[in-house]
Order: structure tokens, then C-alpha cells, then sequence
């Protein structure tokens, strides 16, 4: 975990192994919607709600979870305690930069790997088709709402796992940032969502309970070992 010193007060921030992975999700989609320049509240900045989540314990005190409504409220607090833009945007750049990096230390034979390939032409290509059923989806939906065509059978939002190359695309889909350019931001943070939603999927189906409560690196753990047990 890392600590900021304020004036009278003393923060302790989430490091990526401290977070659970839904928390986790959480910053990551704050953390983007910040980059696109997008404000998601009238009470708070984005960069203030991400940092807000981040934060574990104020001077010691522990600071449970809190739910999403609730996130304006503490980055008030926060700012009262002199919390800058500044800070938070520094801070949320470590976090991002060194989750990445952690995970790929301790996982370094699947993810130090996996991470580079982030930008090859398969995986762009496949994200972009990806996206291109995102936007597709919400076409369809929206004829159907205005009358303008009937209703088909939806197609499911979360496709199991049952590969290994299926799990490497999912997992890096949650984990690194995917480009689409801040004007689609929503594009990445919806790639992101079905991920981990697919990812949570397999997590349950193998008889692992509330694993969006695992830290991520417990999480990530699991996937590992279950890895092998795929068909390739």
C-alpha cells in the first residue's frame, strides 16, 4: 500500500494486490472515463471518485468499501483534508502504471507475455469486431424501441470460457487498456465489463464463491490454475 501526507493527515492507498478485483473494476472504469475527460457526477470529478475508491484507511482507520453513491461524500472529505486534483491524478498514473507492472512480476510467465501482445494486430482486430457488436446491439435496440424493427433473440451478453486462448483474450481485455481513443471510451470500459464478467463466469462455474470479493491478485491466481484444466 502506499501512504500521502497531508498537512494534519495521513492516507493509505490501495496497491493492485490489496484491491478486490470488483473495486478493482470499479477504478479501472473511473480511471478511463477520467482520460476520455467525461464527468460521471455533479458532486465530485471523476479523477476525485477514482482517487476515492482507492483510499483504504484515513490516519490509521480503515475505510470499508464503499458503495458507488457513497464515493461523492468521501471525496468531499477528502478535499477538505487538501487532496488536489494534482495529487489525485498523480496518484491514479502510479496506481495504473504500477498494477500492470506487479502483476506482470508475479505472474511472469503468463502475463508478462500476454500484456504485450495488447497491441498486436489479432488482438486490435478482435476488439475491434468486438465493438463493432457493441455498437450494433445498441442500433438494434434502438429500432426496436421506436418500432422500427421487431424483436430477435439478444445474443448473450458473457460467452463461457472454455479455452485457454478464450481466458488470455478475457483476461487481457480486463487488465490492460484497450485503444479506442477518448471520444469511445465506452467502447474499452464495455470490452472491460464483459470480461470480467466472463472471467467471474468460469470463476464461479469452477465452485470458487464471491470471487469478485478475491483480491486481484488472488483472482488472477485462480485463473492461473485453472488455466491447464482448459482445452486449448
Amino acid at each position: 500500500m502506499r501512504t500521502i501526507t497531508l498537512p494534519h493527515h495521513t492516507l493509505t492507498l490501495y496497491a493492485v494486490a490489496d484491491f478486490a478485483a470488483s473495486q478493482f473494476l470499479r477504478f479501472q472504469t473511473y480511471w478511463e472515463q477520467a482520460l476520455s475527460g467525461e464527468q460521471s457526477s455533479p458532486d465530485a470529478t471523476t479523477e476525485a471518485l477514482a482517487f476515492a475508491g482507492c483510499v483504504a484507511a484515513i490516519d490509521g482507520h480503515v475505510v470499508e468499501p464503499l458503495p458507488t453513491a457513497e464515493l461523492p461524500t468521501l471525496a468531499a472529505l477528502l478535499q477538505s483534508y487538501g487532496v488536489t486534483p494534482t495529487l489525485q491524478v498523480e496518484a491514479l498514473h502510479s496506481l495504473q502504471e504500477s498494477s500492470i507492472t506487479t502483476l506482470k512480476q508475479l505472474f511472469p510467465e503468463w502475463l508478462a507475455d500476454l500484456t504485450l501482445e495488447a497491441m498486436t494486430d489479432e488482438h486490435m482486430r478482435r476488439r475491434f469486431l468486438a465493438a463493432c457488436a457493441f455498437e450494433q446491439a445498441d442500433i438494434t435496440a434502438y429500432l426496436v424501441a421506436t418500432g422500427r424493427e421487431q424483436p430477435v433473440d439478444s445474443v448473450p451478453v458473457v460467452t463461457p470460457i472454455q479455452t485457454q486462448q478464450q481466458l488470455d483474450e478475457q483476461l487481457l481485455d480486463w487488465l490492460q487498456p484497450s485503444s479506442f481513443g477518448r471520444q469511445r471510451w465506452l467502447l474499452a470500459q464495455e470490452l472491460r465489463e464483459r470480461a470480467f464478467a466472463a472471467l467471474y463466469e468460469l470463476l464461479t462455474r469452477t465452485g470458487i464463491p464471491h470471487p469478485e470479493e478475491l483480491p486481484v491478485v488472488a483472482f488472477v491466481r485462480a485463473l492461473e490454475m485453472l488455466r491447464p484444466q482448459l482445452s486449448r
